[in-house]
């Protein structure tokens, strides 16, 4: 008997062993642990999940579907466009296709090679070469953009080139971008600018007086630098001062209150019109507070001197 339930006793699974019981007086065993719930996501999405069940994890797009089938012989495959198929000859068209790459290829590297090409290492090395335009963009092509004379004499060295060359640096523009990028900027800041120094329209300002004024003051300036009174940046910087007719007002003003004379107006030599000093040397003449015909003659005479020099 023992033989014939040998075979039966060693093919049968073995039973899960049993749990040992429990000791007396030990704690209830504790149910198996679920995962935590995930916290709730805010927002108008967040309030749509509550209540929903889990989603399904997404299955893939292959999955329950028959795999594609290959196309048939003699029909052209999805991934052949129609212009590279002989429908005649039922057969891809290589030739075409061949040229076609080719072109691709051809204009991909045109393009490489006539781009805006690479940015410079340095920002000094895109003001190489530069001459500042003084012509801004035209309008229309074939004409003259608007003059940029504002700018003056500007040197390529300038401290405002130099810091639009920082810029070009740091957007990683090329020198051929970074010279036609040049002319748009200086024509927007050009109206920006004051406008250049007209020194004709200032010295007619001054009047006939003008030209003696200037000189006046020039050798005032000097005289102050060679008696070391100033130095060479005041020096420069009475010249700037005085660059309008306005400046040179104040100059002469500033240089005869400091005690030098002040300039004559008009000359007496030529015309035999008094300078205003001389016509107020005549008012502190004694004859003219003096009574009697004497006095009312000079008085006359300095009333008409005043007019010729003075004016109505």
């Amino acid at each position: 008997m023992f033989k014939l339930l040998l075979p039966f006793l060693i093919d049968a699974p073995a039973a899960p062993p049993a749990e040992p019981p429990a000791f007396e007086g030990a704690p209830p065993a504790e149910p198996p642990a679920t995962p935590p719930a995930e916290p709730p996501k805010p927002g108008v999405m967040g309030q749509a999940l509550e209540g929903q069940p889990p989603a399904e994890p997404p299955k893939h797009p292959a999955e329950g579907q028959p795999p594609a089938e290959p196309p048939k012989p003699g029909e052209r495959p999805e991934f052949l466009p129609e212009q590279f198929w002989d429908t005649e000859k039922k057969t891809p068209k290589l030739e075409e296709m061949s040229k076609s790459y080719n072109e691709i290829r051809k204009a991909h590297n045109q393009l490489l090679n006539d781009g805006p090409g690479k940015p410079l290492e340095k920002a000094e090395d895109y003001l190489k070469d530069f001459t500042p335009p003084t012509k801004g963009i035209p309008e229309k092509e074939g004409e003259e953009g608007p003059d940029l004379d504002r700018f003056g004499d500007l040197k390529s060295d300038d401290p405002a080139f130099k810091a639009v060359a920082a810029g070009a640096k740091a957007a990683n523009l090329s020198k051929e971008q970074f010279d036609k990028f040049m002319p748009a900027v200086m024509q927007a800041m050009n109206g920006y600018l004051p406008e250049p120094l007209d020194v004709e329209k200032e010295m007619a300002k001054l009047g006939d007086n003008g030209p003696t004024m200037v000189k006046t003051n020039v050798d005032w300036a000097n005289a102050l630098k060679n008696n070391g009174v100033i130095n060479e940046d005041e020096h420069d910087l009475l010249f700037q001062f005085g660059s309008t007719s306005l400046g040179v007002q104040l100059c002469d003003k500033l240089r005869v209150n400091s005690g030098e004379k002040s300039i004559p107006l008009t000359p007496s030599v030529n015309t035999g019109v008094k300078t205003p000093d001389e016509c107020r040397a005549m008012q502190a003449d004694p004859r003219y507070t003096e009574d009697g015909p004497a006095g009312d003659a000079y008085r006359a005479e300095v009333d008409y001197e005043f007019k010729r020099t003075f004016g109505e």
